[in-house]
């Protein structure tokens, strides 16, 4: 059995935060593109930078727009920079196995005694060593 992890560098909640106030531009762009004499098929971070500072000038000054929050004219940059593939020899070791997929599913829920997740999600590597070991945890 296989089983991944995708590898996330940075915030989460930032990046998501982030994303959507460029999907606003996107969208402010797309409607209002025309009023403002730009191209509604391009992307906000293909403007240049006057047409950049005219869509930010016209976003916040529209109240139905700005009152949705901030917008954005570059994309967030990435923060999945990888996927961690796990071989898992259940034959070998199938309660190893099981709880080490139950970790990173987080099917188990949350531990009776403690109340903390069962899961890797959100857990931090303090340690990494090119081509040998990872450490990481709570």
């Amino acid at each position: 059995m296989k089983c991944f992890m995708d590898v996330l560098v940075g915030d989460e909640e930032i990046y998501k935060a982030e994303l959507q106030e460029y999907d606003r531009a996107v969208k402010y762009l797309g409607k209002c593109a025309h009023m403002l004499g730009l191209d509604p098929s391009v992307a906000p971070c293909d403007l240049d930078e006057e047409s950049s500072d005219l869509v930010l000038d016209s976003y916040s000054s529209d109240p139905a727009w700005s009152a949705q929050g901030k917008c954005r004219m570059r994309p967030p940059e990435d923060i999945n920079v990888g996927r961690l593939v796990f071989e898992l020899h259940q034959k070998q070791v199938p309660k190893t196995c099981e709880n080490f997929k139950c970790l990173v599913t987080g099917e188990r829920g949350v531990g009776k005694a403690s109340g903390k997740s069962l899961h890797f999600k959100g857990c931090r590597f303090h340690r990494i060593v090119k081509g040998f070991m990872m450490q990481g945890g709570d």
